[in-house]
């Protein structure tokens, strides 16, 4: 595609001059264009239908209001289905079923609507329809949620050790990668540098130059007096110079800590390779201990004089800690020499070519997530009509569906879907986005975005590949790094963010920006290291 017609799909937000849609007059504009169309809408009296969160309780809540909305012949009165997570269950559940886009089978003509007589999941009881064989579909479709009220564990092959197995999938993944990455830089600074013999003054190199930047910037602090009164007649100097030396003097701490921590680091792996017995069975008891005590609730924890927040810094310290300590063990004992070496860094350009290759998103928990959201609430619903449909638990219809192939026909009077998610921002300039960590971001059939990115055409955003499944599922990713509700929440906190990250512990998505000035590429495939691991 041209960068012109690239370009035209584009709608940036602009609240100066379109105060009427809040800067989305554009997007606004597209969707009663659709609505005007198939369901002869007026848009000056619009009404919509807003389903929230709340996981399965939300979705189960959500369905008996629609029930009795379609029983009162008042659900066809609407002309958005705005969703979010537990409420996009169902409200991803409905669109599918409306859609029709499972009808694959010539034999297979059942048509859902809105009315009490053709509603998917039925509006009272068994046998109410007078036709019969609606009556029967609505029964199954209706069987087949209660019988996946455990969607994360369905069985038919997928249990609670398949659950686990996931996990510990994307645990190793990042372990090993970390590990791989950490052990390199430790070995390169033990048989290329000096950083770890004895130093001229502490007990390594390493400790002489954190210790020695850490000078410097105490020096320089306490030194700030004296060197602005060379600019005290030039303001404008002073305020050039005072803006640069607070920009800059962050980097001097950085350097400082990270090399005393380097040392610190083999200070510790010394300390524990001659005293194995007793340091290890201590670490892995406190270790216990504090993840015991981070669990329970603060008036029945023995620590519970200690902020539970800080007790997760401590815990998740120690992690890390042990992790490059174990880094810098497996250096050591290697051996020192040209050919061990050259198979360290060969092993680790394996590593990083892998995670540069590894789409981040396909091996994430998200993926078991949206998969089992997916075959719950969008199955492929023919083959519940058949004597077998009790067996069914794939949904390869809906695996494929994109979603702006989701936008309703000419003559499908169903709600326009808009499935609310929320996109992070804890490093946006704009305080508003980064106090609430986020903000709204809703992917729907015709366009995708948010007013802190603009609003890129479905079509095109990622390269037209978001699905129905996957956008139901992003809404619904309550577990997320630098993700909480209204800016709060442990999630938020930047040390767990960082292990939910680096091992990918995350119900969340990567995905590109669908503004194209800031990403043209729009088919840029998320991997482990880019955007994941950085």
């Amino acid at each position: 595609m041209d960068k012109n017609k690239n370009e035209s799909l584009f709608v940036s937000y602009d609240a100066i001059t379109d105060n009427r849609y809040a800067g989305a007059e554009q997007v606004v504009k597209a969707e009663l264009d659709n609505l005007k169309k198939r369901r002869n809408t007026d848009p000056e009296n619009i009404r919509a239908l807003a389903l929230s969160g709340g996981g399965i309780r939300s979705a189960s809540f959500c369905l008996g209001v629609i029930q009795s909305l379609a029983k009162s012949d008042r659900l066809k009165d609407f002309d958005y289905l705005s969703t979010v997570s537990g409420g996009g269950y169902l409200g991803g559940a409905l669109s599918w079923a409306w859609l029709g886009k499972w009808r694959t089978d010539k034999n297979c003509t059942t048509e859902f609507g809105t009315g009490s007589d053709n509603f998917p999941y039925g509006t009272g009881f068994r046998y109410s329809n007078k036709n019969e064989e609606m009556d029967r579909n609505q029964a199954s479709m209706m069987r087949h949620l209660r019988q996946h009220g455990k969607y994360l564990v369905p069985g038919k092959g997928i249990t609670l050790l398949s659950f686990l197995s996931v996990i510990l999938r994307s645990v190793s993944m990042g372990f090993v990668t970390l590990l791989v990455l950490a052990s390199l830089l430790f070995h390169t600074l033990h048989y290329l540098t000096p950083a770890f013999k004895p130093g001229l003054v502490f007990s390594s190199y390493s400790m002489d130059a954190g210790i020695l930047a850490l000078a410097v910037y105490f020096l320089s602090l306490v030194s700030y007096g004296v060197f602005a009164i060379w600019h005290r007649h030039n303001e404008d100097e002073n305020y050039v110079w005072r803006r640069g030396w607070e920009i800059s003097i962050k980097y001097v701490l950085i350097f400082a800590l990270t090399f005393m921590l380097i040392a610190i680091i083999d200070i510790i792996r010394i300390y524990i390779d001659s005293h194995v017995d007793s340091a290890g069975g201590i670490s892995a008891a406190i270790g216990a201990f504090l993840a015991w005590q981070s669990q329970k609730s603060s008036k029945d924890s023995i620590l519970k004089v200690i902020p539970k927040n800080l007790l997760v810094y401590i815990g998740v310290s120690i992690m890390f800690i042990g992790l490059f300590v174990l880094s810098d063990q497996i250096a050591v004992s290697l051996k020192e020499d040209p050919l061990t070496y050259t198979g360290h860094v060969i092993l680790a350009s394996i590593i990083l070519i892998a995670a540069w290759l590894i789409p981040v998103n396909k091996v994430s928990i998200h993926r078991y997530y949206r998969d089992r959201l997916m075959e719950t609430f969008m199955p492929d619903i023919c083959k519940l009509f058949k004597a077998e449909g009790l067996q069914s638990s794939m949904a390869e219809q809906a695996n494929q569906a994109r979603l702006h192939d989701c936008l309703p026909a000419d003559k499908n009077t169903m709600p326009y879907p808009i499935i609310n998610t929320n996109i992070i921002l804890v490093e946006s300039d704009v305080p508003k986005f980064k106090g609430r960590c986020g903000d709204n971001f809703i992917l729907s059939p015709l366009y995708s975005g948010s007013n802190a990115t603009g609003w890129n055409k479905t079509e095109e955003f990622a390269n037209g590949e978001m699905t129905l499944p996957t956008a139901v599922a992003i809404s619904g990713a309550a577990a997320n790094s630098d993700s909480g509700v209204a800016g709060k929440g442990l999630t938020v906190n930047p040390l767990i963010s960082a292990i939910m990250s680096i091992f990918n512990l995350r119900l969340g998505y990567w995905s590109v920006n669908p503004n194209i000035n800031y990403q043209p590429d729009q088919k840029a495939v998320p991997n482990y290291l880019r955007p994941g691991f950085r």
